[in-house]
């Protein structure tokens, strides 16, 4: 149920962003590939920190639509949407913030209605290298922008 969850999450991004050309143009997708992630609260020698993050990105006019999966602190899969804005400093530097539903966390942290996460992100990216911070740690990545 949770990857049907998250096709549905990617092919709507992409479907939404068709129609959306015709009026603002070309938007930009990216591929975040989640390299090693350290966590600065609460942090355990049993969490994950490698954690196998995939994240698809559409931004367009300082707004993003972003969609994830990764294996969580507690080695279980997880998968992230969320919406958040942008703004573009130069043509290697952005920064960003989104607010996210991140499934996965039930029985190990407070989670909201249907054991789903409701989460605030911060992320910077400078030539192509992410960083992103969460809630109890920080998400180092490489992002492919097309």
């Amino acid at each position: 149920m949770r990857m049907l969850i998250f096709v549905v999450a990617i092919l709507s991004i992409l479907i939404i962003s068709k129609p959306a050309k015709a009026y603002y143009g070309e938007p930009e997708y990216r591929l975040n590939i989640g390299l090693y992630t350290e966590h600065y609260i609460n942090d355990k020698a049993e969490f994950n920190e490698i954690n196998r993050l995939v994240q698809f990105t559409r931004a367009k006019d300082e707004k993003m639509l972003t969609a994830a999966t990764f294996i969580n602190s507690h080695y279980e899969r997880s998968y992230l949407v969320g919406a958040g804005i942008e703004n573009d400093y130069s043509t290697n530097l952005r920064f960003g913030a989104y607010l996210a539903a991140v499934s996965g966390y039930a029985g190990h942290i407070d989670t909201h209605v249907g054991g789903i996460l409701i989460a605030p992100i911060a992320y910077a990216n400078f030539h192509g290298l992410s960083l992103s911070v969460l809630p109890s740690a920080l998400n180092l990545g490489y992002e492919f922008s097309f």
